[in-house]
């Protein structure tokens, strides 16, 4: 995944990330997984956030140092800089209210709407999972919301212009109107 100035974001299945400015060099920032295996990374437009995904959660890092006012990709971020992860899981109770026996968690991205509102979509089966950027950062780990599919989603993403939600399964495309968060 790349950021907007083309800075690269790379992950390994033994947790660790790490934040490039260019190809041809060593990581800029290497961020310790929580050693969960990561199957999808993604990261924000101006390079503030990564997001991992594993398999029944996703990892929502701070990569942006306050002080510097600059981003991992752009400097080592230090043992002091770098922040927790916040942790994205499914409550169990939303689990059994929806009949989710269990997640695997193959694809988390960064969507944009129109107005630059930013939603986290994760795919898992027939299950896509939409939680509010910005509720997330401010602490709100359960403003999601789950929507089922008739069959495997092979990929999503919002249609920034109109609050529409495409979804692609394996023998059709969706459109539909996202619920408003």
């Amino acid at each position: 995944a790349t950021t907007k100035n083309g800075d690269i974001v790379a992950a390994a299945k033994n947790g660790t990330i790490r934040l490039y400015s260019r190809l041809d060099r060593n990581a800029v920032t290497q961020i310790g997984g929580k050693g969960s295996p990561i199957v999808d990374v993604d990261t924000t437009q101006d390079g503030k956030f990564v997001l991992a995904t594993c398999q029944n959660h996703l990892l929502l890092y701070f990569t942006y140092s306050r002080q510097k006012k600059k981003t991992g990709y752009e400097i080592c971020l230090s043992k002091t800089n770098k922040s927790r992860p916040i942790v994205l899981r499914i409550h169990p109770f939303d689990m059994a209210k929806h009949e989710i026996d269990s997640l695997n968690f193959t694809r988390g991205r960064f969507s944009y709407t129109h107005d630059g509102k930013a939603m986290i979509t994760a795919q898992s089966g027939k299950i896509l999972v939409i939680w509010p950027y910005e509720a997330v950062v401010a602490g709100n780990l359960r403003s999601y919301t789950i929507k089922k599919q008739e069959d495997t989603i092979i990929s999503s993403n919002l249609v920034a212009d109109n609050h529409q939600l495409l979804t692609t399964l394996p023998k059709m495309i969706k459109l539909e109107k996202r619920n408003s968060e």
